[in-house]
């Protein structure tokens, strides 16, 4: 089975995204811990999850894998930025969303659908 290698700016959003999980999951459980007692931690519940949910696309884009809803969780991964006052991780969520929409990666997406390659 002859598969096309990754574009290099599908692996670097990938990477993006590992940053921005990995920040959005730490400021998140900081503002969790310090606003427990306040009976509002529980409102970065959201975000903390959206932020393993980054990691675990990340990886899954540094492998090479195709997935073709991207684009949505990189979305929720933005959201979730802002919900924790994050600017860095909401640069590196756009950045990434930038390098997923140019042309080569769309095309390398969309390979399995015109071929019937799954590779899931």
């Amino acid at each position: 089975m002859n598969v096309a290698p990754p574009p290099p700016d599908y692996t670097q959003a990938g990477w993006l995204q590992v940053g921005s999980g990995a920040a959005n999951v730490m400021v998140g459980g900081v503002l969790w811990f310090s606003l427990i007692f306040a009976c509002i931690g529980l409102c970065w519940t959201l975000p903390i999850g959206i932020g393993f949910v980054q990691l675990g696309l990340g990886l899954w884009m540094t492998t090479g894998r195709r997935s073709h809803n991207v684009p949505i969780w990189i979305g929720f991964g933005a959201l979730a930025s802002l919900m924790n006052f994050n600017p860095l991780s909401f640069i590196m969520d756009i950045l990434a969303l930038h390098r997923v929409r140019t042309a080569s990666t769309r095309e390398w997406l969309e390979l399995d659908t015109h071929e019937g390659n799954r590779e899931w």
